[in-house]
C-alpha cells in the first residue's frame, strides 16, 4: 500500500499520510518513509491511534536526521552517503559542463536499527529427520 502527495515533506504531511494509509490497510505492521521528517509525522499518527511501534507498526524514515534519535523510540533510518553524493554529483556537473554524457550511479546507503523497528529474530535452522 502506497500513501503519496506532492507537498513538501513535514510531520504534519507524514501524520496525514499515515492517517489515510491506516483507514485503507488497518492491519499494515511497517511503514517506510522517503524522509525522517515523514516518519516523525508517522510515528505522532501512530501514537494517537494507540498503536505500539514497533510492536504493532515498525517505522523507517530516511536521511538519518539529527531529531531521529530525540524521539522515542529512536527513528530507525537509512542513512545515505552523503559525501559521495556531494562529490559525485560535483563531478558530474563539472563533466557535463565539458560536454561529458549523464551518468547513473548507485551507491550503497547503510540502516541505522533503533527503536522503531524491531531486532530479527533469529531462527534455529529447520531439520528433518526420518
Amino acid at each position: 500500500a502506497v500513501e503519496i502527495s506532492t507537498e513538501p515533506g513535514s510531520p504534519a504531511l507524514g501524520a496525514r499520510l499515515a492517517d489515510a494509509l491506516l483507514s485503507r490497510e488497518p492491519s499494515i505492521d511497517g511503514i517506510i518513509c522517503n524522509g525522517d521528517v515523514i516518519a516523525l509525522g508517522v510515528l505522532n499518527a501512530l501514537r494517537h491511534s494507540s498503536r505500539r511501534v514497533p510492536e504493532d507498526v515498525a517505522v523507517i524514515g530516511f536521511g538519518d536526521n539529527d531529531a531521529g534519535v530525540c524521539v522515542v523510540p529512536a527513528l530507525t533510518t537509512i542513512r545515505p552517503p552523503r559525501v559521495e553524493i556531494g562529490r559525485l554529483s560535483a563531478q558530474a556537473i563539472l563533466s557535463r559542463i565539458e560536454g561529458g554524457a549523464a551518468e547513473r550511479r548507485c551507491l550503497d546507503a547503510e540502516l541505522i536499527v533503533r527503536g522503531t523497528t524491531r531486532a530479527p529474530i533469529e531462527r534455529n535452522p529447520i531439520t528433518f529427520s526420518s
